[in-house]
């Protein structure tokens, strides 16, 4: 009986880590897929923001999630 159980635990911990290491090797390359498809379709609608103002917009989302999650009072919006 030890050894059936003992044969399904290591089946289990097997596809355990089939499944992280699955998720790591494909996640970035699915973030990737998206990035590149999320950029071409803004391209694709005439969509097209200089670095400054990019930056400065994750700057703000930055600064009011300080405030909403830690209550910064340092937020200037």
């Amino acid at each position: 009986m030890m050894i059936y159980q003992t044969n399904s635990l290591n089946w289990f911990t097997l596809l355990i880590v089939l499944i992280i290491a699955t998720y790591c090797v494909l996640h970035p390359l699915i973030q990737a897929k998206l990035s590149t498809l999320h950029h071409a379709r803004l391209n694709h609608h005439g969509v097209t923001l200089p670095q400054p103002v990019i930056s400065t917009a994750v700057e703000k989302a930055y600064q009011l999630y300080k405030h909403l999650v830690t209550g910064d009072q340092h937020l200037d919006l």
